[in-house]
C-alpha cells in the first residue's frame, strides 16, 4: 500500500506543470478567481435580487387561507331577560330546532332564571377564503423600488472598487515576486563566482602562491552567500505565496514569472497632481460608491416619510363555508369586491424616530466621504512624490550598477595578475551586488507606486 502511494504521489510530481504567468494573464486569472470580488459579486446579485422583490411588492397578491375544525364543546349563546323560545313563534322555533339538529335538552337555563342560553354551530366546520389585492397607492412601494435601484447601483460601484483594487494588489505581488526572484538570481550568480574564485585560490595556495589568509576569506565568502542565497529563496517563495492569494489559485500550484521590470520601465512619467485630483474625484471607485450610499440614505428618508402616507388598495375575495353534525356539509358562498383604505395616525413616534435615524446615516456617510476624500488626496500627493522620488533613484542606479560592473571586471583582471587581493574581489562583488539591488528596489517602487496611482483613479487594465 505504501509503495502504491509513493508512486502516486511520485506520478503526481512529475506530471504537475507550471504555470507561466505574465502580469496581464496573472490580472486576468485574479479578476475570475479572487476571493474579494467573489464575495462583491454575490452582494451585487443579491441586490439585484433586491430590485425584483421591490417591483414585486407593487404586484397584485393573490391569497389562499383554509381550514377544518371538529368541535369538542359546541359553543352556546347566552340571552338575558326572558326566555329564549318567547323570542320568535312556537312554529318557527319548532322547526329551527328540528333543522339544526338540537336536542331540546341543550336549551339551558328556563324557569326562573333571566338568563337562557343556545347552542349554536355545527361539530364539524370548514372555510375556504381567497383574496386578491392590488395596491392603487402606496408610497412606500415606489420609494422602496427607488431604493433598491440605488442600492444596485452602489454595489456596481463596490464591485468596481474591488476590482480595481483586485488589480491594484496583483500588480504589487507580482513586481513583489520578480524582486524577489531577481535577489536570487542575483545571489545565486556571486555565489558561482565566489565558488569558482574558491577552487581557483585553493589550487593557488596548495602550490604555494597565495596565503592561507586569501584562502579562508575565500571559503567564508561562499558560506555567506549561501546563507544569503537561503534567506532570498525564502522570500521569493513567501512573496509567490502572497501573489497566489491574490490569484485565488491553489497554494500548491507552480508558478512560473515570465515578466521582468525592464519590460514596463519603458514609461516612467510622472503625472501632474492637480490633473490627477481632478481624476481622483470623478472616476475613483471608492468615492462613487460612498456617493451611492449617500443616496441609498436619501431614500431611506423618504420611505420612512411615507409611513404618514395613506394606503388604498382594492381587494376582491370569495368565501365558502360549510358546517355539518354528520358529514353531510351545508355550504355557503360568499364574495366581495371593494377598496380599502388605510392610514396611521399615531404609533408612538416611531415614524420620527426612524426618519431622525436615516438623518443622522446620511451625515455619517457624506462625513465619511469628506474623510475619504482627504484620505485619497493625500495618498495621491504621496504617490506621486514617491514615483518622482523612484524615477530619480532609476536613473542613478542605472549609472551605478555600469560603474559597480566595470570596477568588478577590473578586480578581476588585478587580482588575475597578481596585483588585486581577494578582499578586494570580495569588496567589488559586493558593491556590484548592492547597486543591484539598489536598481531592482527602485524599480519595484516607481511601478508599486504607479500600480496605486491607476487604482486612486479607478484605472484596470
Amino acid at each position: 500500500m505504501k509503495n502504491i502511494l509513493l508512486i502516486l504521489l511520485l506520478f503526481t510530481t512529475i506530471t504537475k506543470a507550471k504555470t507561466n504567468y505574465d502580469l496581464n494573464s496573472a490580472i486576468t486569472t485574479a479578476l475570475q478567481n479572487n476571493h474579494n470580488i467573489k464575495i462583491a459579486k454575490y452582494n451585487l446579485e443579491t441586490a439585484q435580487k433586491d430590485v425584483s422583490e421591490a417591483y414585486g411588492y407593487a404586484m397584485p397578491r393573490l391569497d389562499l387561507n383554509a381550514g377544518f375544525n371538529r368541535a369538542l364543546i359546541r359553543p352556546k349563546a347566552i340571552f338575558v331577560g326572558g326566555g329564549f323560545a318567547d323570542m320568535f313563534p312556537a312554529q318557527l322555533m319548532n322547526w329551527m330546532i328540528q333543522s339544526s339538529g338540537i336536542d331540546p335538552a341543550e336549551l339551558g337555563g328556563g324557569g326562573d332564571s333571566e338568563y337562557q342560553s343556545f347552542v349554536i354551530g355545527s361539530n364539524h366546520n370548514f372555510n375556504t377564503h381567497i383574496e386578491l389585492v392590488q395596491p392603487l397607492f402606496d408610497y412606500s412601494v415606489f420609494t422602496g423600488i427607488g431604493s433598491s435601484a440605488i442600492y444596485e447601483k452602489a454595489r456596481v460601484e463596490v464591485l468596481n472598487a474591488e476590482e480595481a483594487a483586485t488589480v491594484k494588489n496583483t500588480k504589487i505581488a507580482y513586481f513583489s515576486s520578480i524582486l524577489a526572484k531577481e535577489s536570487v538570481e542575483l545571489v545565486k550568480s556571486s555565489l558561482d563566482n565566489a565558488k569558482k574564485r574558491y577552487d581557483e585560490i585553493t589550487i593557488l595556495y596548495e602550490n604555494g602562491l597565495i596565503s592561507e589568509y586569501d584562502q579562508l576569506r575565500a571559503g567564508v565568502q561562499v558560506e555567506n552567500l549561501r546563507t544569503e542565497l537561503a534567506n532570498t529563496e525564502t522570500n521569493y517563495i513567501n512573496a509567490l505565496n502572497i501573489l497566489k492569494l491574490v490569484l485565488g489559485i491553489d497554494g500548491y500550484d507552480e508558478v512560473e514569472l515570465v515578466d521582468s521590470f525592464q519590460k514596463y520601465l519603458s514609461d516612467t512619467q510622472v503625472p501632474e497632481l492637480e490633473e490627477t485630483l481632478a481624476s481622483l474625484l470623478s472616476k475613483n471607485p471608492d468615492l462613487r460608491a460612498v456617493d451611492y450610499q449617500i443616496q441609498v440614505q436619501d431614500a431611506f428618508v423618504d420611505l420612512n416619510r411615507a409611513e404618514y402616507l395613506p394606503r388604498l388598495n382594492l381587494y376582491a375575495n370569495y368565501t365558502k363555508l360549510g358546517q355539518s353534525q354528520n358529514w353531510d356539509f351545508f355550504t355557503v358562498d360568499q364574495s366581495e369586491l371593494g377598496v380599502r383604505f388605510s392610514m396611521n395616525i399615531f404609533n408612538g413616534f416611531q415614524t420620527n424616530i426612524k426618519i431622525e435615524k436615516a438623518q443622522i446615516n446620511k451625515q455619517i456617510a457624506i462625513t465619511q466621504k469628506l474623510l475619504l476624500t482627504q484620505s485619497l488626496k493625500n495618498n495621491t500627493e504621496s504617490v506621486i512624490l514617491r514615483m518622482g522620488n523612484a524615477k530619480k533613484q532609476i536613473g542613478a542606479t542605472e549609472s551605478n550598477v555600469k560603474q559597480a560592473q566595470r570596477a568588478y571586471e577590473i578586480s578581476q583582471v588585478r587580482f588575475n595578475e597578481g596585483v588585486g587581493s581577494q578582499l578586494e574581489m570580495n569588496d567589488a562583488d559586493l558593491a556590484l551586488r548592492q547597486a543591484t539591488v539598489n536598481y531592482l528596489n527602485a524599480a519595484y517602487n516607481f511601478l508599486s507606486a504607479k500600480a496605486e496611482y491607476e487604482n486612486l483613479i479607478g484605472k484596470i487594465n
